[in-house]
């Protein structure tokens, strides 16, 4: 079924305006975190696929998970707050990080070794 298949209509068609509709969808990202948990399962494989398309369903955000498969709790967001690109950072199901400006064609490991942590 896929862990998109089973998010409420309402969750499905809204699209995110502000950063404040961003965090009223952590429950999108909690989603994926619970289901995300048995490597190489064909339940996982589709819930990555489908968190990755995110984007194209509510574009202002898009999700990515961690390329490391040892990192498979991390997810970043990129999202744009007033018109200012915002790179937005979770472990688990806490938001870790949130950098206003912050562009996405930068390094990661950059970001990580700069990052101002919201939360420990």
């Amino acid at each position: 079924m896929g862990f998109y298949n089973t998010l409420p209509n309402e969750m499905r068609a809204q699209k995110l305006k502000t950063f404040s509709d961003f965090l009223k969808r952590a429950e999108i990202i909690e989603h994926a975190l619970l289901i995300i948990t048995e490597d190489d399962s064909p339940e996982c494989e589709r819930a990555i696929l489908e968190l990755r398309s995110l984007n194209y369903d509510m574009p202002f955000y898009e999700l990515n998970l961690s390329d490391n498969p040892n990192l498979k709790e991390e997810i970043s967001a990129f999202y744009d707050i007033e018109s200012l690109p915002t790179f937005i950072y979770f472990r688990g199901k806490k938001m870790v990080s949130k950098i206003k400006g912050y562009d996405q064609s930068n390094n990661f490991s950059r970001f990580l070794s700069t990052a101002v942590h919201l939360d420990h």
